[in-house]
């Protein structure tokens, strides 16, 4: 029985952040990824272009509260001003449930 495709987004999306996370994105095997994931190949393509792509996927959410974040504190988008505490606390619990994904953009990102 084939999965949904949402299923099988989610699957390479997970079978992604590990592959990047282990190998950065130069040595990442989209191979590997698509055998992590439970499909072919040829079935990656299907929902990214590429890695470039999928890498982009992959960090998506992670940048855009990152960037959230960063947009707060320079155009202090909120009332109060963003303290350096507050930036920190909220950096960290970015990175406490984005590990991998802050990982593979401090380590792993190079090429």
């Amino acid at each position: 029985m084939q999965k949904p495709k949402d299923e099988v987004r989610q699957a390479i999306l997970d079978a992604a952040l590990d592959e990047f996370h282990i190998y950065g994105f130069k040595r990442a095997s989209m191979r590997n990824i698509a055998e992590r994931a439970g499909i072919t190949p040829g079935n990656v393509y299907c929902y990214f272009g590429g890695k470039a792509e999928l890498f982009s996927a992959v960090l998506e959410q992670t940048m855009a509260e990152l960037n959230r974040l960063v947009r707060m504190a320079v155009t202090r988008e909120n009332s109060m001003v963003l303290s350096i505490e507050n930036m920190a606390k909220g950096l960290t619990e970015l990175f406490l449930k984005n590990r991998k994904q802050f990982l593979i953009l401090v380590n792993g990102s190079a090429g």
